[in-house]
């Protein structure tokens, strides 16, 4: 990309344009933000880096690359974590100058910048790009400080303290030092007060005098000590810079070049084998009118509203006048994917209004395509929706649909804020980085709440390029994928002890078990829930994409329920039956299936899944899910009320995946599924309706699954029986 860096003369932000250069990005401008008084020296600004100002000229002609600049008054009127747009506000100022880059020099696509912990630099930065329709750039964000200064000094970079605030730095005693000299210093000051090294925490501020890209070496002439802070224990000083001068260098350095042999970059996967790759998939066929799949792509609409955490089903394809009359005049297929995606979420506007809900109360979005080519279409609208600030977490798959037209199915977990309790946390980065994948659509990383975090899907992207190396086996790209989710929580309130469940999807189904493998590797067998689900196609072709459910580590922990709990476990239907049915009830004499199940629960979440293997057969389904349900019901009671508290919980949606050549023969499966939860929840805890979803998924001859699940949340727990 053609990139406009953000500079200050500091080293953060030279070091930010070494680190794109070294990844294949062209450099072609700079920016700066200087005070509106040119004798100010230090400007009390909450972004910007403005000591030293005066000097940031003399970096273009060191660099031979336009700078464009312009004054600030360096007024913070949001001083939020997060940021919106707001008149007069420093951040406006950026916004301005970097609309003046884009306007001169509009193959401009991306901005970089030095931010490396600052949430509060780097969203500024993020929401004036998201803006503009610029990349944010961020190679050096949540990097290990005492690494990176190393990096730094290693690959080049001579900077000189020009500003200190901070305990244990003097101004008389350490402006003007070399970074080089003062590393041992910095090491001892964080070890001995938690500083931050490269001064993150406002402890030092730098200026470069040489960086392998310069042509011309900074020369300080002429500097003098100023003290600003006379305190005892932290003063504060910064170096007045009274005469300068550049000095050329060699000529004949390939300063591209070599700036790639100096800078470290994160190590790429690389292919050991040829990656396989499943046969193309046929274009949809009409099947026979004996055969048909419809049931797979029929859902109606449903939502199920409760106190806490409530959720809504959209579905769309032709299933109104306006979609059927665009596809009966055969429009552009694009046109009548933006109607449906329209279409679907007004459905879910109208919806969350009855409910007394709002859009910004969803928190996770779980988006089914029958083409992933038209995910960018989708895209567009959905962005237009949700807005581009605090977007609710999500994860996007392509299902097998026999329908002629296009079909989108949203689902949609929503949870409104009661009075007293913590705001929810959402993490939203959306600059590219060398520590994990930004969003790379209209979502956020991950929402978390007091009880409980649902993270986006992540996907085996290499974080630098947000690609997927190619030629990738499957085992690589799982473990790309577990060391993207491993460093997203770093910045979450959970840990790997804290995962719930994982809904690892894949594009082949003969995947499956190896990819269980390596996630019960990394995280440990019997200590959380897992589903491996086949799917006809992932965004960027990935072959696996893993969305996890986790508790928080804030968590109330005052009673047993709050705390982490996995039971697994098999069951014969057969025994199940028996024991739990009336005597009318039996299975065939041949179906003597055995059902692996599993029971999560934690924070406020409880995930109840089963997993045939082969499916059912149709005659015994009904009574295979009924028996399933009822086993459940046992399990429940007996897990979640140890010590004889009553525990209330509420079914949210039964969750039915199913190959397209399973039940053929059974007609509305979607009520089927419902009356069932209905007839064996009701007695004690639905109160409405549970929402049934049938989901489509891809099979070979060897591997067909069936899955079931029921998503459930704690209502209350009762204290009177302890």
């Amino acid at each position: 990309m053609k990139v406009v860096a953000l500079i200050s003369g500091g080293k953060d932000s030279l070091f930010s344009i070494c680190k794109c250069i070294a990844y294949g990005h062209q450099v072609v401008a700079l920016a700066n933000l200087g005070p509106e008084d040119p004798n100010v020296q230090d400007a009390d600004s909450y972004m910007y880096q403005t000591v030293g100002h005066h000097i940031v000229e003399a970096y273009a002609k060191a660099l031979k690359l336009p700078l464009f600049r312009k004054s600030t008054q360096g007024k913070a009127l949001v001083t939020t974590l997060g940021y919106t747009s707001q008149p007069s506000d420093e951040v406006e100022d950026l916004y301005q100058l970097l609309l003046q880059v884009k306007q001169e020099m509009p193959q401009v696509e991306a901005v970089c910048s030095g931010a490396i912990l600052s949430d509060y630099q780097r969203n500024r930065v993020e929401n004036v790009c998201a803006r503009l329709r610029l990349q944010s750039i961020a190679y050096l964000w949540r990097r290990n400080q005492k690494e990176l200064l190393l990096e730094m000094l290693q690959s080049g970079i001579d900077a000189i303290v020009i500003k200190v605030a901070s305990m244990g730095l003097y101004p008389r005693k350490h402006l003007g030092k070399h970074l080089v000299e003062l590393v041992p210093v910095l090491m001892d000051l964080e070890s001995k007060y938690g500083s931050n090294i490269c001064g993150e925490g406002g402890e030092l501020e730098s200026l470069v005098l040489d960086c392998p890209l310069f042509y011309y070496r900074l020369i300080i002439d002429q500097a003098e000590p100023v003290t600003v802070s006379e305190d005892r224990f932290a003063p504060i000083g910064y170096l007045r810079i009274k005469k300068y001068h550049l000095q050329e260098k060699a000529p004949h350095v390939n300063r591209m070049d070599w700036i790639k042999t100096l800078v470290p970059i994160k190590p790429m996967p690389k292919p050991t084998t040829q990656r396989e790759t499943r046969p193309p998939i046929q274009d949809k066929t009409p099947m026979d009118s004996s055969r048909r799949l419809e049931y797979l792509c029929s859902c109606k609409s449903r939502w199920c509203k409760t106190d806490r955490i409530s959720y809504f089903l959209c579905c769309g394809g032709g299933n109104n006048k306006k979609e059927q009359e665009l596809f009966s005049r055969e429009a552009n297929k694009e046109v009548l994917v933006e109607e449906i995606t329209k279409d679907i979420l007004q459905e879910l506007e109208e919806a969350l209004k009855e409910s007394s809900l709002s859009r910004e109360d969803v928190f996770y979005c779980q988006l089914y395509l029958d083409d992933m080519s038209l995910f960018a279409r989708v895209n567009e609208v959905y962005a237009s929706y949700f807005g581009l600030v605090e977007p609710p977490s999500r994860a996007c798959i392509e299902v097998t649909s026999r329908k002629p037209q296009p079909t989108i199915m949203l689902e949609a977990f929503v949870c409104k804020k009661h009075g007293g309790e913590e705001p929810r946390k959402v993490v939203h980065i959306q600059s590219i980085s060398e520590w994990a994948p930004p969003c790379i659509g209209p979502y956020s990383q991950a929402c978390c709440f007091p009880h409980f975090v649902f993270m986006s899907g992540i996907l085996p992207l290499y974080p630098p390029t947000v690609t997927i190396p190619p030629g990738l086996t499957i085992e690589m790209q799982t473990k790309l994928c577990i060391e993207n989710v491993n460093q997203t929580m770093q910045v979450l309130p959970c840990t790997w002890k804290d995962i719930l469940f994982i809904y690892a999807y894949i594009t082949r189904p003969q995947d499956a078990q190896q990819v269980a493998s390596l996630l019960y590797d990394a995280y440990g067998k019997q200590q959380f829930g897992l589903c491996v689900l086949p799917v006809r196609n992932l965004p960027r072709n990935g072959a696996v994409e893993l969305q996890l459910i986790c508790t928080s580590t804030s968590a109330n922990s005052s009673h047993p329920f709050y705390k982490k709990r996995i039971v697994q476990g098999e069951y014969s239907l057969q025994d199940v039956g028996s024991r739990h049915m009336n005597s009318s009830f039996s299975l065939p004499a041949d179906d003597s299936s055995t059902v692996t199940w599993q029971l999560c629960a934690g924070g406020s979440m409880i995930l109840l899944h089963a997993t045939w293997n082969p499916p059912p057969s149709s005659s015994s389904f009904k009574q295979q899910v009924t028996a399933m349900v009822h086993q459940w019901t046992v399990q429940l009671d007996k897990q979640l009320d140890p010590v004889g508290a009553h525990v209330a919980w509420t079914p949210l949606v039964g969750r039915l995946w199913l190959p397209p050549t399973a039940l053929l023969d059974c007609d509305n499966l979607q009520d089927m599924i419902e009356d069932i939860l209905v007839k064996v929840l009701s007695n004690a805890r639905s109160i409405n309706r549970t929402p049934a979803f049938i989901i489509p998924l891809e099979q070979d001859e060897k591997v067909r699954m069936c899955h079931l699940q029921l998503i459930l949340q704690l209502d209350k727990v009762s204290h009177s029986r302890l």
